[in-house]
């Protein structure tokens, strides 16, 4: 390998600093030290707590104790830790391969990465431990032994190989003596350039299946971990989830849209973080749910609108969403209008919200509108979302704003076919509009990126693209209903007194 970076090496050279200095050595007899010692190898929280004291800055959230169980309590596991950006899966995994190495789990481990200099980083944390930690060398006596940065191979004083490589370097010729690869880390093994090529993630699985897997024995200890985030449907990643003994996705909000890792976390704190961001950023670096924009809808076109006035009526129409809360699906309300053969989306609203506020997004469109077009207001009322409706229509009226909202209990097919049919030819064929005045408006921001994000077999918010395609239907179905019949008028017959 080629010299690391001096930066690089000044930045570890700063960390092991600060780890001398922030781990001080308690004063104690030698069978009290040797009792702690015990206890702290027979307690793997405990072991952490103690060794790496300056990095642990909340308690173990539910999926670091549970990994950690499965990790430990098996000899041979297949694991896929697919956390969320921020939920320590590195440093979790540098400070737990501490513990199974000096627990007598490890003897001979890898850490993998899509290029070796990451490979190399990812470890430092872990070799700069054990060559200086002071608890550490205190308890158990200095690690290293031979090896150099530039190798990215260590042996320790305990006679445990240590050694970094990149995807698709050659393995073979990792054993330790006699022992082969007990424990591999795929640690950010994905990239973004094997994701976007089939045949380089066809490649670089056949390297871990063929070349990297093998080396580890048949019939000893094996422990093999991916450990990452879901950059991409197809992946690295998703294909070890296929083959994995154990995995868990751990988003940085749970299913009841609360902090997974509430031990470290607050809702104010994500919110205020994901709201600085993209939709389409947040889901892949929060949520594991990577989206391919342009899919369906490649783009979303703008132009300067008719009056209001231009309209013979526009139609709001609202996605209630099947939970109400702020961290559930969004509620959707578009206002479109149909202007010679084009719909208009001229102003929307998109949040995650409560039903309350969403009364109060329709009430945000009759202010836009004022009197200058009849406006039609509908809601999606089908199955549970009628309730929905009784309470957004209490609030209205308790609120004296004076209208109504009409519910739509027609019966709808498959959301995605639905929404492809009908609004994707509009869109390619340029009859689907937004007015560019709304642009830089935030909930027309959020439209747009629900409208790309929209994909057939991906988790994407889709309110938005489903309350559109409701709207678009409506005024289809009002407009035909007002074209006048024109009938045939009986010719007189001169022939005839």
């Amino acid at each position: 390998m080629k010299t690391l970076d001096k930066e690089a090496l000044k930045r570890w050279d700063a960390y092991r600093e600060n780890l001398i200095k922030s781990t001080p050595v308690p004063d104690e007899t030698p069978d009290v030290k040797k009792k702690r010692i015990k206890s702290l190898l027979a307690d793997w929280q405990a072991f952490m707590k103690f060794y790496f004291q300056p990095y642990i800055d909340a308690e173990f959230g539910s999926f670091h104790k549970e990994a950690a169980k499965r990790i430990i309590d098996s000899n041979d596991i297949y694991a896929v830790l697919p956390w969320a950006r921020e939920h320590a899966k590195s440093s979790f995994c540098s400070m737990l391969e501490t513990y199974l190495i000096f627990s007598g789990h490890v003897k001979n481990m890898l850490l993998v990465s899509y290029s070796y200099e990451n490979a190399v980083e990812l470890l430092m944390p872990l070799i700069i431990n054990l060559e200086s930690n002071p608890r550490l060398i205190n308890d158990f006596g200095k690690q290293r032994r031979i090896g150099h940065w530039e190798t990215g191979k260590w042996i320790t004083t305990g006679k445990v190989s240590i050694r970094a490589i990149g995807l698709k370097q050659n393995p073979r010729g990792t054993r330790n003596e006699e022992v082969r690869p007990d424990y591999i880390r795929l640690d950010d093994a994905d990239s973004d350039e094997i994701c976007r090529n089939p045949k380089r993630l066809e490649d670089a699985w056949k390297w871990i299946e063929r070349a990297l897997y093998p080396t580890m024995s048949i019939s000893k200890s094996r422990r093999f971990i991916f450990v990452g985030n879901i950059i991409a449907k197809h992946s690295i990643i998703t294909r070890a989830m296929e083959l994995a003994d154990y995995y868990r996705i751990v988003n940085i909000l749970d299913k009841n849209g609360q902090p997974t890792w509430k031990e470290r976390y607050t809702l104010d704190m994500v919110n205020a973080m994901i709201s600085k961001m993209s939709y389409v950023s947040a889901q892949q670096e929060y949520f594991n749910n990577p989206i391919t924009e342009g899919t369906v809808f490649d783009e979303i076109h703008y132009k300067k609108m008719p009056p209001l006035s231009a309209y013979r009526f526009l139609l709001a129409y609202g996605d209630p969403s099947w939970k109400d809360g702020k961290r559930n699906d969004y509620k959707a309300i578009p206002l479109v209008g149909m202007w010679q053969d084009e719909f208009h989306v001229r102003k929307a609203f998109v949040k995650q919200c409560t039903s309350a506020d969403m009364a109060a997004g329709y009430k945000m469109i009759k202010d836009f509108v004022k009197t200058q077009c009849p406006v039609y207001y509908f809601m999606e009322a089908t199955m549970n979302q009628d309730e929905i409706l009784k309470q957004v229509n209490e609030e209205i009226f308790a609120q004296n704003w004076g209208f109504a909202i009409l519910g739509d209990y027609r019966v709808k097919g498959d959301k995605f076919s639905r929404i492809e049919s009908l609004l994707q030819p509009l869109n390619v064929q340029q009859k689907l509009w937004f007015d560019i005045d709304q642009k830089d408006d935030e909930h027309f921001k959020r439209a747009e990126e629900q409208m790309k994000a929209i994909e057939p077999t991906l988790s994407a918010h889709d309110d938005f693209p489903d309350a559109l395609h409701g709207a678009v239907s409506l005024v289809k179905e009002k407009m035909a209903a007002m074209i006048p019949v024109k009938y045939g008028q009986r010719q007189k017959n001169k022939m005839r007194m």
